[in-house]
């Protein structure tokens, strides 16, 4: 089994936006961030035999 988790931040209008792929699927959550005020790319793989 193999997760893959990308997360990518936009700043627009003091919001974040989280795109998060796992099978396959997108699921796309608008969320309030302040912590953050810099875009940001974080992709994570995580495999598990």
């Amino acid at each position: 089994m193999v997760f893959v988790f990308i997360t990518t931040f936009f700043k627009t209008q003091n919001r974040h936006i989280l795109y998060l792929l796992y099978n396959e699927q997108y699921f796309f959550i608008v969320f309030h961030n302040y912590l953050f005020c810099f875009p940001s790319t974080l992709i994570i793989y995580l495999s598990n035999s």
